[in-house]
Formats: C-alpha cells, sequence, structure tokens
C-alpha cells in the first residue's frame, strides 16, 4: 500500500521489520517505508499504526512521547468507539478546512 506524506510518496509493508526480529513495527525515513510485523498487527493493530505513524509525521520527537500518542489515541479512540459506536473502529477520512 502507498499513501502520500507532505509531498512524499511512503510505502506500507506487512512484514518482519529489516534486522529487527522483535519490532512490532518500523519507519524508516531513508526509503519512506512503514513496516508492521504480520505476527503482531493481530494483537494492537491501532496502537501500532498509531506509533508508526506518529515516527512518520512527527520525525523530531522522542520513543518517550511518540509511546504517549500511541496510548493516547488508542484509547480515546477504544473509548469513542464503545461509548457511540457499539465497540466498533471505522475508517473514515477527516475532511481538511480549505
Amino acid at each position: 500500500m502507498r499513501f502520500r506524506l507532505d509531498g512524499e510518496w511512503w510505502t506500507v509493508k506487512v512484514q518482519r521489520p529489516p534486522s529487527k526480529e522483535l519490532c512490532e513495527g518500523m519507519t524508516d525515513f531513508k526509503k519512506r517505508v512503514l513496516y508492521f510485523h504480520p505476527r503482531a498487527i493481530a494483537g494492537d493493530l491501532l496502537g501500532i499504526v498509531a506509533h508508526e505513524v506518529g515516527h512518520a509525521t512527527m520525525p523530531c520527537v522522542d520513543e518517550t512521547h511518540i509511546r504517549d500518542h500511541e496510548r493516547v489515541v488508542s484509547v480515546v479512540a477504544r473509548w469513542l468507539a464503545n461509548t457511540f459506536c457499539e465497540g466498533k473502529i471505522s475508517i473514515g477520512q477527516h475532511r481538511r478546512d480549505k
């Protein structure tokens, strides 16, 4: 899968991150690739996506703050889903103000 971020094309790959057997995910800035370990995405897909996309969109932010971002996105999304959407999280597109 590919997506555009700040005018650059990024690729998403579901495979073990190169040279990182135990990583759930990895962001490669030079190649503009997000890796998601196939075994990990079944467990905490929302958290892993929030974490790696956080790295891609906020490259200067340290790992501690990326983990905070991951945790907050996951908690808020799950709460909203459980409170208003019968526990289901749907994928939509946020409308950008013009």
